[in-house]
């Protein structure tokens, strides 16, 4: 979950880097433009059997350079895996809602595991019936998904009515189950309640710090009170904790522990 800086290129190399890598991407868009930003996705094979996927970003800076950062997708089977090893199986099942009627929503910042959480609750629901996803662009190739790639554009406002239209198309294609990939704007949040209104499963993300800011995005997008009352049926907040590695971490010294007993009791002593 932390980005890390891995090299900084001179501009003519540095353009081919991005160039390439976009070669090697599955992207909407038909040619690389280092002036417009785009995003797409590596199947993870091109480089590691371990790797399902890696989602590239592109995006363009004010000196003329390209930042172009990439994040890695394990590959596993079982999406859910993970979540049972650290929620617990219970916990885990309690959460995994996506295949119930109404909106399940998950919110967090960037990077916090938001579609990593959905993606797995779409593989434990993939039983339930016909899964259509909405995504610009997949972050990982879901067997047993339907996916739709929304492609990037520069216009906010085309951006916008892509996803608006590839909701909607997916509504009309009969799903038992959606997956929108972010929502973004009021439209998208509209029609993402609307399907839930109407007795699809919908599931989606949201970049929010809590759940009350959550709510207050969507009812400044025209999501009304009732409708949430009614048709929000769970939602999740996510974040990443950072754990300490057991084969470096340490004992604190002596002074560190006087300091440590302070605020922790005899708990000081356990401390890594």
């Amino acid at each position: 979950g932390l980005i890390t800086p891995l090299a900084t290129f001179d501009g003519p190399y540095g353009h081919r880097l991005c160039a390439a890598a976009f070669q090697l991407c599955v992207s909407k868009d038909p040619v690389f433009a280092p002036q417009q930003i785009q995003a797409g996705r590596i199947p993870g094979h091109v480089f590691d059997p371990s790797l399902a996927a890696i989602r590239v970003q592109f995006t363009p800076m004010d000196d003329g350079g390209m930042l172009m950062v990439m994040r890695l997708h394990p590959h596993g089977g079982d999406l859910a895996e993970p979540w049972v090893r650290d929620l617990g199986a219970g916990c885990w099942q309690q959460s995994c809602t996506a295949g119930q009627k109404g909106l399940t929503l998950i919110i967090g910042p960037t990077g916090s595991g938001k579609t990593s959480m959905a993606h797995a609750m779409l593989w434990a629901a993939r039983n339930q019936g016909a899964i259509i996803t909405i995504e610009d662009p997949p972050e990982r190739r879901l067997d047993f998904a339907r996916q739709i790639h929304v492609g990037q554009h520069d216009d906010p406002k085309d951006q916008q009515d892509a996803l608006t239209r590839a909701l909607a198309s997916a509504m009309r294609s009969d799903p038992d189950l959606l997956f929108v990939g972010e929502l973004r704007h009021g439209p998208m949040a509209r029609l993402a309640m609307e399907a839930a209104r109407t007795g699809h499963a919908v599931t989606a993300t949201m970049h929010a710090g809590s759940r009350s800011d959550a709510l207050a995005r969507l009812a400044s997008w025209g999501v009304h009170d009732h409708d949430l009352g009614a048709h929000l049926h769970n939602l999740h907040e996510t974040r990443l904790v950072g754990v300490l590695c057991p084969e470096c971490a340490r004992h604190p010294n002596d002074e560190e522990i006087s300091i440590l007993r302070q605020k922790l009791g005899d708990e000081a002593s356990a401390t890594r």
